[in-house]
């Protein structure tokens, strides 16, 4: 005969239900955030340029659309004179740190992490979102900006004019400092769009004003 004491297996209370466990006890406003945007992020393609849904009706990839191409070209000609030009107006003295470029990288670092953070979170890649991203994005800051110079000025300042010294502090300070500039962009394009949506969502429609309006009559 058993000597072990029954067990109660009666019903819990609506209480107990209630009470939260203690993974939940112990969650807080920043998991729910944290949890937030990693479903935002999930739900973003890898690549914004190919549409999986468009694959069974045929449909060309973005980047062999010639609409889509052109945003493109255009963007990238204009991005490309400003630099040129911005180049061509302050040059750098052989052996001096490349403050131009570098100028010239850290802003467009900086004005595309705006853009692309703004537009993932207005929406879908699609539509006005995704010319905006193609003229704005690939074509005027991808032309803007210059990774060929970049690299082409590090190794000149390291051979050519023996200033090994700036060629690292040009190279460190323009991957460090653009990274900054990316993050900082980012966390503004986020508050431009939070900012926006607010906006949105405490002005009244306007059939409500107008409603609102003739009843205090």
């Amino acid at each position: 005969m058993s000597t072990e004491p029954p067990t109660d297996t009666a019903p819990s209370s609506s209480a107990d239900a209630a009470r939260p466990t203690a993974p939940e006890r112990g969650r807080t406003a920043h998991d729910d955030r944290a949890t937030a945007h990693v479903d935002h992020a999930a739900a973003l393609p890898l690549d914004a340029d190919i549409d999986v849904a468009d694959a069974p009706r045929g449909l060309r990839p973005v980047h062999l659309r010639p609409r889509a191409v052109g945003l493109v070209a255009l963007g990238g000609a204009a991005g490309t004179g400003v630099r040129e030009a911005l180049a061509l107006t302050w040059p750098t003295a052989a052996g001096g740190f490349p403050v131009t470029i570098f100028a010239i990288n850290i802003v467009g670092a900086f004005v595309l992490g705006v853009l692309l953070e703004f537009l993932g979170r207005r929406g879908s890649d699609e539509g006005r979102r995704r010319a905006a991203r193609l003229l704005l994005g690939t074509g005027v800051l991808g032309g803007f900006t210059t990774y060929s110079t970049f690299m082409t000025d590090t190794a000149n300042l390291a051979v050519t004019d023996h200033a090994l010294g700036v060629a690292l502090a040009y190279a460190a300070a323009s991957l460090l400092v653009g990274v900054a500039a990316s993050a900082l962009g980012v966390a503004l394009g986020s508050r431009i769009h939070e900012t926006a949506r607010r906006r949105a969502t405490l002005e009244p429609a306007p059939g409500e004003t107008t409603r609102s309006t003739g009843a205090s009559r």
